[in-house]
């Protein structure tokens, strides 16, 4: 089912671990969905905060590079996140700047695993002397890492954590200041135990994914096992009906 050449992710694990139906539309079917305003707005803030952080911009700077590099994502449509996108890049780049001069962003890591037949593929955000920090875009801070909400993201720097040998962190930004969060952003260090226990569950969903591969050489043949579900944010409308032919 797989291409030859796949290669695992924290994405694709995640994906597989809430919707395989899903995964199987995507990485079985060769399915991809163009990027939304909301991914549009993470990638152009992280975007400017880079630029801010390499490059020393000041906020204005920062804010118009990110607006600039939102606009060109977007080809031109305008959302109401377009108006988040400076703030949150204000704030990356102030939280950035505490752990001193990256040594990388965007770093490309290709791994192996022992139980694994396929290579593991990541790249990092911000790579620094002694940590890895991750971005994240948002519109409302979690209060701690420890949910369901947070499990996704925790796992895919559990990935990281192995690849890289560093701690690793979650920084979140959001557009507006609040009671909970007055500095519009909150930055998460993640326990090693944590890490851990998310990583045994990340090796476990693409060793299955390695199984369901083997099992059904096509992905018509992974639509007899898996069922096709349309619970849960990964699906579109147009995809799933689209998809539901398939699996018909």
């Amino acid at each position: 089912m797989l291409s030859d050449n796949y290669k695992h992710s924290a994405s694709g694990g995640n994906m597989y671990l809430k919707s395989p139906s899903k995964f199987v539309w995507k990485y079985g079917f060769g399915e991809r969905e163009p990027s939304n305003a909301r991914m549009n707005m993470g990638n152009a803030s992280e975007f400017a905060a880079q630029e801010g952080v390499m490059n020393k911009l000041n906020n204005k700077q920062v804010t118009e590079a990110a607006v600039a590099q939102f606009d060109r994502l977007q080809e031109g449509e305008v959302t109401p996140e377009r108006d988040y996108v400076g703030p949150i890049a204000v704030r990356f780049t102030e939280a950035l700047r505490s752990f001193g001069e990256p040594l990388g962003y965007q770093r490309r890591y290709v791994v192996q695993n022992p139980t694994l037949k396929r290579d593991i593929l990541g790249y990092t955000d911000f790579e620094f002397e002694d940590i890895v920090v991750d971005t994240k875009a948002t519109l409302r801070c979690p209060r701690d890492i420890t949910g369901e909400f947070t499990a996704p993201a925790v796992r895919q720097q559990a990935v990281y954590w192995k690849m890289t040998g560093k701690p690793v962190a979650l920084l979140y930004a959001m557009p507006k200041i609040s009671q909970a969060h007055p500095m519009g952003f909150e930055c998460y260090r993640i326990p090693e135990a944590q890490l851990a226990g998310a990583w045994e569950v990340m090796l476990g969903a693409w060793e299955r994914i390695e199984e369901l591969s083997r099992m059904c050489p096509t992905a018509e043949d992974a639509t007899k096992i898996i069922p096709i579900n349309p619970d849960g944010f990964y699906w579109k409308n147009e995809d799933f009906n689209r998809a539901r032919e398939r699996w018909n």
